[in-house]
């Protein structure tokens, strides 16, 4: 690896026809140019492309050496050099590219299963990860680690030496590329088939549309198995031919402010996040003097999926004075099944609904600032490769003017359709309109209106809410909930979301008649949702039968339960909310911390947590403690105690106070935790 940075090769490769011929023309163009850079808290690390090149021909032809093309190839490896080697390496053998997130330890039991059912449903031939941890995860699947299964490799043991055999494969740019499961919280995951000509096509137009110039920079943070990593982190910057700054996911929970740094380093960036990212910049980046932060060169922030105004306020609001102009917001309307990006704004303007049958009202156009609770973002016109209509969803006809209806999308970045599937392909790949009989249509399953060639999307078909930048359909969760518990089995439950004090925060109410069982049913709700689809709630509520609303046909109205929750109108049997305190019962005098382990945590957790009196019974998750501010509280661990605590111990009702101090004191002695020590934080 290099930090030479090279020369600045072309823009564009109009005569690349597949990702393999991208790649090896930016190579032979310039291998010194520094195509991706790896950043935490300091100057980026580069690997030039003819350094890239060489490592995906050698892992390449180590796969081509036992598998023919158009097999898969699992590509399990956590943002850096390794995941460029696998991934680019698997299109190098001609196989297709099966991108996964990396196991995490807060979500394993989930994430595990999820890599089950992806590695049973593409059947590869091989799985590259790292020397690291690859014992890992053959130890968590010895059934698919036998011989027979999956090959498995660690990509940064393969040598360098192999680079010199590979043979470029004959590949056609309608041959599948990627099948990207991404990071989508659906228990059975569905593989999304984008073809070499899907995933130029998209680059080529988001390119376009987003503008280009030798001194761009990408910067980002999202995972790059999804369609936001891959698409605008990876390939659109390899096609323009310009750096990509990239950060790993978990150093952007544990400090957001890393992401802005990055940024600030660069003079001419291009980044993008979810709304839940740049939330949690606004609320957890503290204004310090001298900080260093310099976001005036922060030509684009694009904002993938939907986001309210006030969002953007926020986020502008405390970061003005650090050079951050509201008009880089360019939001956006995006999905994997269409290759990421379907349109892109111009800057954030609004528009008002009129209340009256989806009909968008003609004096609500205006900028983000200060926008009521009833706009809408635009997400701009459709790039000029695609063609958008809404439609009526029931009869798959044209929706009139200014009318709501189904987003429906078509053109070259439409992706071929999902893995080993092909009932749900037709389903949602092959549609048609009368207006467009030539063509056929992507069912997107998102609501919108044009208004003045602009796309304003404003839901989803199916109920779904949102939590960490992803996207979960509350019937899928509902399901889950209910078979939980034999309580819930029979009664209303119903998953919503709602904005408290900035927050996103998701909310389950059940009906129970069981209250002295409060915490076995809230406990199984918890264990649920985080098994099988790697989610906490932020609060549980149990309410007594009948306090749900219903319609007629016993669906739940969750707007008007909403409603009656944001007034504080559920009278619950209990509760159980990780955002509200639990008061201990104090001994006076015999309950403040008392060794510097223990008044060092109080500290931590007073900083992060807002609370001043802590003491020794007290847990994380009753101080208000959750999984977004874990993260970060384990990176103050690292620093001020030097050690490491799974999420998982620090999110343990367990782990007060007075148990993880002792049992951080245990480690940083060197004595044996891994077992006694660590097995009453189990859950």
């Amino acid at each position: 690896m290099s930090a030479s940075s090279g020369s600045q090769p072309a823009l564009l490769s109009p005569a690349a026809t597949t990702v393999v011929d991208l790649l090896w023309r930016r190579a032979v163009e310039d291998p010194e140019w520094v195509a991706y850079s790896f950043s935490t808290t300091g100057e980026d690390a580069g690997i030039p492309a003819g350094h890239l090149d060489m490592r995906a021909r050698a892992a390449g032809n180590w796969l081509a050496s036992f598998s023919s093309p158009g097999e898969r190839c699992v590509v399990l490896c956590p943002t850096g050099p390794e995941f460029l080697a696998g991934f680019f390496g698997a299109l190098y053998a001609g196989a297709i590219a099966v991108p996964v997130d990396p196991l995490d330890s807060e979500r394993r039991p989930w994430m595990v299963s999820r890599l089950r059912s992806i590695i049973h449903d593409a059947q590869p031939v091989a799985v590259l990860t790292t020397a690291r941890l690859l014992p890992e995860i053959k130890g968590l699947l010895p059934d698919m680690a036998k011989a027979g299964a999956p090959r498995w490799a660690a990509v940064d043991e393969i040598p360098d030496s192999l680079s010199g055999e590979w043979r470029c494969p004959a590949i056609q740019p309608e041959a599948p590329a990627v099948v990207q499961y991404g990071s989508a919280p659906a228990r059975t995951p569905l593989g999304i088939v984008l073809s070499h000509r899907n995933i130029l096509a998209s680059a080529q137009a988001a390119c376009s549309e987003l503008g280009q110039s030798a001194d761009l920079t990408y910067v980002g943070w999202m995972p790059l198995a999804g369609d936001w990593g891959l698409m605008f982190q990876l390939m659109q910057p390899m096609y323009a031919g310009v750096r990509s700054v990239l950060i790993s996911t978990e150093e952007f929970l544990e400090d957001p402010s890393r992401w802005l740094q990055a940024i600030s380093r660069h003079r001419n960036a291009i980044s993008g996040a979810t709304s839940f990212g740049y939330e949690l910049c606004a609320r957890r980046v503290q204004r310090v003097e001298g900080s260093g932060l310099d976001l005036a060169g922060w030509r684009t922030a694009a904002v993938a999926g939907p986001v309210h105004p006030d969002t953007l306020d926020r986020f502008v609001n405390r970061f003005r004075d650090d050079g951050f102009r509201r008009e880089a917001f360019r939001p956006a309307y995006s999905l994997g099944e269409a290759t990421l990006l379907v349109s892109v704004s111009g800057g954030p303007k609004f528009c008002l609904l009129d209340g009256q049958a989806g009909d968008c009202s003609a004096a609500g156009a205006g900028s983000a600032a200060s926008a009521p609770p009833d706009a809408v973002l635009s997400c701009g016109a459709p790039l000029h490769n695609l063609t958008a209509a809404i439609v009526d969803p029931g009869a798959g006809t044209a929706c009139p003017p200014g009318g709501i209806g189904e987003i429906w999308v078509s053109g070259d970045s439409v992706a071929q359709g999902y893995w080993n599937k092909p009932e749900e392909t037709q389903r949602r790949f092959q549609n048609s309109v009368a207006a467009a009989a030539n063509r056929t249509f992507l069912r997107t399953g998102g609501l919108g209106f044009f208004k003045e060639g602009k796309l304003f999307a404003t839901g989803w078909l199916e109920d779904a809410v949102f939590a960490r930048g992803e996207k979960y359909f509350v019937a899928h969760l509902e399901s889950t909930i209910r078979q939980c518990h034999g309580d819930l089995q029979a009664n209303p439950v119903a998953v919503f979301g709602v904005q408290k004090a900035g927050e996103q925060l998701l909310v389950v109410v059940g009906e129970s008649s069981l209250a002295q069982q409060d915490s076995e049913v809230t406990a199984a709700v918890r264990r649920a949702l985080l098994a099988e689809h790697g989610l906490h709630a932020d609060e549980i509520l149990l309410v007594p039968t009948g306090t749900i609303p219903l319609t007629p046909d016993g669906a739940v109205r969750r707007d008007a339960l909403r409603a009656r929750y944001t007034e504080g109108a559920l009278h619950h049997v209990t509760a159980a909310q990780s955002g509200a305190r639990v008061e201990p019962q104090r001994q006076p005098g015999l309950d403040a911390p008392r060794s510097p382990t223990e008044k060092a945590l109080a500290d931590i957790w007073s900083s992060l947590l807002g609370v001043d009196d802590i003491g020794l019974h007290d847990t994380f998750v009753d101080l208000g403690g959750h999984s977004l501010l874990g993260m970060q509280c384990i990176a103050r661990f690292r620093t001020a105690l030097g050690v490491d605590i799974p999420l998982p111990i620090l999110l343990s009702d367990a782990a007060n106070l007075a148990t993880l101090a002792e049992h951080i004191d245990r480690l940083r002695s060197g004595a044996d935790v891994s077992s006694a020590g660590s097995e009453s934080y189990r859950r």
